[in-house]
């Protein structure tokens, strides 16, 4: 694959990530655009892959890249997904009536 100069670009290169990363903005944008006001409805598992993404980025890449939801929506969903597994984790180790 050429880089953004012409030249040959070794996949792991930072040009080629900022490509991509470039490449990925601009789809989401025009993605926002599809939807226009409309929802984007997510299912539990699409929420939980993107709170882990999201929680590993952090509130202010969050900020700079997050354009289909808010941060703290993001961010919200990770703390959901952390008390769900708390919950769980408690449950598993609770002895039954005796």
């Amino acid at each position: 694959m050429a880089d953004l100069l012409g030249g040959p670009s070794p996949a792991g290169s930072t040009v080629h990530q900022q490509a991509v990363i470039g490449y990925l903005r601009e789809e989401n944008r025009i993605l926002h655009e599809q939807l226009g006001d409309r929802r984007l409805r997510l299912n539990d598992e699409q929420r939980r892959r993107l709170a882990i993404v999201g929680k590993a980025l952090g509130r202010k890449a969050l900020k700079d890249f997050a354009c289909l939801f808010s941060p703290d929506t993001i961010l919200a969903w990770h703390r959901k997904l952390v008390a769900a597994k708390w919950d769980q984790h408690g449950k598993r180790h609770q002895a039954g009536p005796a």
